[in-house]
């Protein structure tokens, strides 16, 4: 209540400082009552009741200002993103954001801002090689671009030239970065699986590493060109290199996407890779998409570790994803079947979703088969009806009953009836 109370003050001041607009919030909620029936072992059964509202209201809705100039030469600053919008527990407030850059014709340098180095561009589908990619988070710098060519040219220290005496603390944690430098685990670094956590004790003999910024001159450099191709899409190529510490190897990433429409079909090339001194990884990934009458078909692949370096294993890593869209064939039918592929074939899973909504009654059916080669498959089941107010007459009503076992082997599943008022 006292929350309530202050989300109506709010809206009072609300109301005096924008007197010409009128701030009206949108009301909602809902109210369920659930029957249950476990059908395991121990038959249990019993109610489960809820009910919620919820008043929601928007006081700023994205505002944004821009400052220019009118010459060829000016500096440009955007201030966006401010927004300032709430419900009966919260105000929440999303702070604004300034992006700003110096303007000499077609050139210009982003000023304020660091540069990223992403260069993987082989979208995974069930897991990815992080390697392949040069991103050092922690690098500040400047990106110099050429808006006709599609062009940046990014460079990033490392550091800075600060001497944080104080970063050290007896808490942190560090680890060493696959360019031989130190990182400290924070809210934008974790700990990647596999590293070695270094406390602060660990990394005492190095304390230039830590405390006496970038003395080594680390530098990252990239460029990306993105470019459109006719009416077919599109072409963008990432590189990017990152200096390491004497006697470490640096890190070189390239990536290439490649999204194309031809005709019916939408078609995604991308291509990876990374190299440390001797060693070399290679990613490829081809996303497909095609319209076939009443039926859309998806392909995705994924392969990774197509060639690997001096001393490294091959991960055997091909990963298929295909779908069949169905529901086309009919108004108002979802149809739709997946098979994922992971590991090269070792796990293949299967996914049927069925759902058809005539006058208000919905019967659906989701079946997954998890692990089709293992020796003991699991099969999940869901299904059942939903009832809406043109079927049953009653208005702002639905009525479902539903199935859901989570292993058909094992799980004998359980059976609900739940009546849901929502507005």
């Amino acid at each position: 209540m006292k929350k309530f109370a202050l989300v109506l003050a709010l809206l009072a001041i609300a109301g005096f400082v924008f007197a010409d607009t009128v701030v009206v919030p949108t009301l909602s909620g809902s109210a369920n009552t659930t029957f249950g029936i476990n059908l395991n072992s121990k038959l249990a059964t019993g109610f489960q009741t809820s009910a919620s509202a919820s008043a929601k209201f928007t006081l700023i809705d994205s505002q944004s200002a821009t400052a220019a100039g009118e010459d060829d030469l000016y500096g440009e600053i955007t201030i966006s993103g401010l927004t300032v919008t709430g419900d009966n527990d919260s105000i929440d407030v999303t702070s604004a954001s300034a992006s700003a850059k110096i303007v000499a014709g077609d050139l210009y340098v982003v000023i304020g801002a660091d540069p990223t180095f992403k260069t993987n561009k082989a979208a995974a589908i069930e897991k990815d090689n992080a390697d392949v990619a040069a991103d050092p988070a922690k690098d500040h710098g400047i990106t110099i671009g050429v808006s006709s060519l599609g062009l940046k040219i990014k460079v990033s220290s490392q550091g800075d030239w600060v001497k944080a005496t104080s970063d050290a603390a007896a808490a942190d944690v560090y680890y060493v970065t696959r360019d031989g430098t130190l990182q400290k685990v924070d809210d934008d670094h974790a700990l990647p699986t596999g590293a070695t956590p270094l406390t602060t004790a660990d990394v005492a003999a190095d304390t230039d590493a830590v405390n006496d910024g970038n003395i080594n001159q680390l530098y990252t450099f990239g460029a990306d060109f993105d470019t459109a191709i006719g009416d077919l899409g599109s072409v963008s190529v990432y590189v990017a290199y990152a200096m390491a510490a004497t006697g470490s190897d640096g890190t070189l990433g390239f990536g290439l996407g490649l999204p194309l429409t031809l005709g019916p079909a939408s078609v995604t090339v991308g291509v990876d890779a990374a190299s440390v001194g001797s060693d070399f990884d290679l990613d490829a990934a081809l996303k497909l998409s095609v319209a076939a009458g009443p039926a859309t078909i998806g392909v995705d692949v994924y392969m990774g570790d197509l060639v690997i370096g001096t001393g490294e294993t091959a991960s055997d890593d091909i990963d298929v994803k295909a779908t069949v869209d169905l529901s086309s064939l009919v108004d108002a039918l979802t149809l739709k079947i997946a098979a994922d592929m992971y590991n090269t074939f070792k796990t293949i899973n299967l996914t049927t979703n069925l759902a058809y909504d005539v006058s208000g009654i919905k019967p659906f059916v989701d079946l997954v088969i998890e692990g089709l080669t293992a020796t003991t498959p699991t099969t999940k089941l869901t299904g059942g009806v939903e009832l809406a107010a043109a079927a049953t007459g009653i208005d702002n009503t639905t009525i479902t009953l539903k199935y859901v076992s989570t292993d058909l082997s094992s799980d004998n599943g359980i059976i609900t009836a739940d009546v849901k008022i929502s507005m």
